[in-house]
């Protein structure tokens, strides 16, 4: 069941009470057993444990061993709610957004949405500032709308952070701010927004708050561009990367290529870029060293092992020798542990490398920084990382796998390369 409006984003947490039957209930949950997890749940809820309570919404809204049914949902999550569950908060309120299993009432979404938000739900607050920032159920206020962006993207809410920069660049419950307008642009482009790196494009082609630099222009609009899925929003991109292209002499044009291709996901900056993150240096290591090539530790530290590694790496697979990570860099070593890998073709040879540790790492850490609890950021697959995963991709209506999947690399705005 997708909801769609106000682009609510469905982000949980799970609780860690001491009860040996919820930790039974979340290892079924993370299992997939939804009969015996719902038997488990369901004991604590009628005892007031404001977690089963939850689970059970969650299982009732979606049919996960019980019959789909939103008003017994939306029974539960009040329930939880009313005890001061953040996760059962901000899931009523979305009930409210919808109409589902309630009457809709966006007076009622907002009250919940803001309980939640007040508790440090970085989904709650950039809902609650999408209501304020359209006037739906509260009276639109773009200063409260900002407040609460701010408050998500601080919080390294993507969607929040790009919406911040908006409001920046336009003036709208903020001073107009250009300069403030980029930063938070970059912010949200380092991890993957297509739409920011849109917008950073046109402050540098027209100089707003950056200092104006076509070539800069031209990477972010062709950093977009490869980002945006087919439709209107890519082919504007294109058209903007086409204009600013003709203003380019050939030698600018291959500079601004050059800026593109050397952009490395998690850095928010094109040149000189932003050191990447130790967690990313780390899951470039591991990739170098499944491929054959020692990089030394692999301690997110860019020594002169690891950078002769990626130079010996770049130089067997005949891309440009920089002895840095780029986006060509990381391609290569995927299409090279895919090479690794990949058995002989036949019809059941369709299964997906097993993802790395460093990337099981960076997805806990991302699903805990967003409101879940899988546990350690350990990168080990155990029960609770499954767990918070079948969650997430309930909440988020993508396939129910438990495991790291391509849907949930993109709902938790983890690129590929990461």
């Amino acid at each position: 069941m997708k909801r769609i409006a106000l682009a609510v984003v469905l982000v949980v947490s799970l609780a860690m009470p001491a009860s040996a039957g919820y930790e039974e209930g979340v290892a079924a949950y993370g299992r997939g057993s939804f009969p015996a997890a719902l038997r488990e749940f369901e004991d604590l809820a009628l005892q007031g444990d404001a977690a089963a309570q939850f689970y059970l919404g969650i299982m009732y809204e979606n049919g996960l061993g019980v019959a789909q049914d939103p008003a017994e949902a939306a029974k539960w999550y009040r329930r939880a709610a009313e005890q001061g569950n953040a996760n059962a908060q901000f899931h009523l309120g979305a009930m409210y957004v919808q109409g589902m299993g309630v009457v809709q009432d966006h007076a009622e979404a907002a009250k919940w949405y803001r309980a939640a938000a007040e508790q440090g739900n970085a989904s709650a607050q950039f809902d609650l500032g999408n209501m304020y920032d359209g006037g739906v159920g509260v009276a639109q206020d773009h200063a409260e709308a900002a407040s609460w962006y701010r408050r998500a993207a601080e919080r390294d809410f993507a969607k929040a952070q790009f919406n911040l920069g908006v409001m920046y660049e336009n003036g709208l419950g903020v001073a107009q701010d250009y300069g403030e307008g980029a930063k938070w642009y970059r912010l949200a482009a380092a991890q993957g927004s297509a739409r920011a790196m849109n917008n950073i494009g046109l402050l540098y082609e027209n100089g707003l708050g950056v200092p104006r630099d076509l070539a800069k222009a031209y990477a972010w609009y062709s950093l977009a561009a490869d980002r945006f899925g087919p439709g209107p929003q890519r082919e504007q991109a294109v058209r903007n990367r086409a204009g600013v292209a003709d203003e380019l002499s050939p030698q600018q044009l291959g500079r601004a290529q050059r800026l593109a291709r050397a952009w490395s996901p998690g850095t928010a900056s094109l040149a000189p870029a932003s050191p990447p993150t130790r967690a990313f240096v780390a899951l470039v290591q591991d990739k170098l060293l499944r491929s054959g090539h020692d990089p030394g530790p692999v301690d997110g530290l860019m020594g002169s092992a690891t950078r002769a590694a990626i130079r010996a790496f770049q130089a067997a697979r005949q891309i440009p020798i920089t002895g840095e990570i780029s986006e060509e860099l990381l391609r290569e070593l995927d299409t090279a542990s895919l090479e690794r890998t990949a058995p002989p073709p036949t019809p059941e040879s369709s299964a997906p490398a097993a993802p790395t540790r460093a990337l099981i790492a960076r997805v806990q850490e991302r699903l805990a920084r967003s409101g879940h609890d899988p546990g350690p950021a350990d990168g080990i697959m155990g029960p609770k990382t499954r767990a918070a995963i079948r969650v997430f991709q309930v909440a988020k209506d993508i396939p129910v796998t438990g495991e790291v999947s391509e849907e949930l690399l993109r709902e938790l705005e983890i690129t590929p390369a990461d």
